[in-house]
């Protein structure tokens, strides 16, 4: 019972400065014209697939979601059980990863800018990767729940960053656009991610951790060289060498 009236408070208070948002309204120029649900869809696939930076970010962040949903759902409940000890185990993972993943969320608000947003991301690709692999073969509690609130923090810290960034990228008129997209690439792969992760169960424990730690290596080491992100980090490194004062890491 606790444990579902924090829930409610943090939902409550969470809502607080949703309810206080005001959107500034659009200018007819900005605003695009209205059509089907189906064709808005489309016209954002589209909108993310002409932009090489944004196309490549989605697909980041599609195999971040196939490739960790599983193991992070049923493989950590099942690892838990096999090593650590049952729900107690569990609850103190799922924190380390809770409180992780605020520290990240916060840290990302306190950064004025990111430099290469495009390679952030594949650098989680990598981080998250690596973390994949050792929660795998961990077998103390105090290193997986460590492990765990790298994750935590990688992930709360990026998809801030990541997602300011794709919005600051679209015009005006397809913000909205890009982010049901982007939505979309989070969630369409939970199912398959899902289902596969239970059945590499039946085969190993161990090998589920660490074949998705390797297909995020292998999809980090390949978007690093991405055409799309290596021009989006040139042209940012141009503009800032013309505008000394248009902000760097902080």
């Amino acid at each position: 019972p606790l444990a579902f009236a924090m829930n409610t408070v943090l939902f409550a208070g969470g809502a607080i400065p949703l309810w206080l948002l005001r959107a500034r309204s659009l200018s007819t120029a900005t605003m695009a014209p209205p059509g089907s649900m189906l064709g808005s869809i489309r016209e954002g696939l589209r909108y993310a697939w002409r932009d090489p930076a944004i196309r490549a970010s989605l697909i980041i962040i599609g195999m971040l979601n196939f490739a960790l949903v599983g193991p992070l759902t049923v493989g950590t409940a099942a690892v838990t059980e096999a090593y650590f000890g049952g729900a107690g185990a569990y609850g103190l993972l799922m924190a380390a990863m809770g409180a992780g993943s605020l520290a990240g969320t916060l840290g990302a608000g306190a950064c004025h800018a990111i430099r290469h947003p495009g390679r952030l991301l594949s650098g989680l690709a990598l981080l998250l990767g690596v973390c994949a692999a050792l929660l795998g073969v961990a077998r103390v509690l105090p290193a997986a729940a460590m492990i765990m609130a790298v994750m935590g923090a990688g992930i709360g810290f990026t998809s801030v960053i990541a997602t300011a960034w794709l919005q600051s990228r679209a015009v005006a008129a397809m913000q909205g656009r890009l982010m049901s997209v982007l939505m979309f690439s989070v969630v369409v792969f939970d199912p398959f991610s899902q289902g596969l992760a239970g059945l590499m169960l039946d085969v190993s424990l161990t090998a589920l951790f660490v074949g998705a730690g390797a297909l995020l290596i292998v999809t980090g080491l390949a978007t690093l060289g991405n055409r799309g992100i290596r021009a989006e980090t040139e042209a940012l490194d141009r503009t800032r060498s013309a505008d000394p004062g248009a902000g760097g890491d902080r």
